[in-house]
């Protein structure tokens, strides 16, 4: 492989991780990128979980519960229950377009809208 693409998605891995740190937001996936082994562990004995099952979930293959999300992010405000598990808990635009639908009113029509 040419070394220029390798440095390149070097880069593009380094830019998404700066982006994480600034937003101080996390996903399973960029934590397991970043982190060491030890410090998986010492995570994992935290939430209660293994470090392979995490791993699955940050591949993707499995999606951690209800129980292990808010475990999770009680351990480390970086994770969001969003950004966890957007299926469950909505990435946030979801709730903001249902805010933008128009109702009918309720109740009967007046008599003369009824003709």
């Amino acid at each position: 492989m040419d070394e220029s693409i390798i440095l390149i998605n070097v880069q593009k891995d380094l830019l998404k991780q700066i982006k994480m740190i600034y937003h101080r937001s996390m996903n399973l996936r960029s934590y397991f990128q970043t982190t060491k082994p030890a410090e998986r562990e010492a995570f994992a004995d935290a939430v209660e979980a293994s470090v392979d099952y995490l791993y699955l979930c940050s591949r993707g293959t499995r999606k951690p519960g209800n129980a292990l999300c808010k475990r999770i992010v009680a351990h480390d405000s970086r994770f969001t229950l969003a950004e966890l598990r957007p299926d469950i808990w909505g990435n946030g635009f979801d709730s903001i377009a249902a805010s933008d639908d128009v109702q009918p009113p309720v109740g009967d029509l007046p008599k003369e809208d009824q003709e």
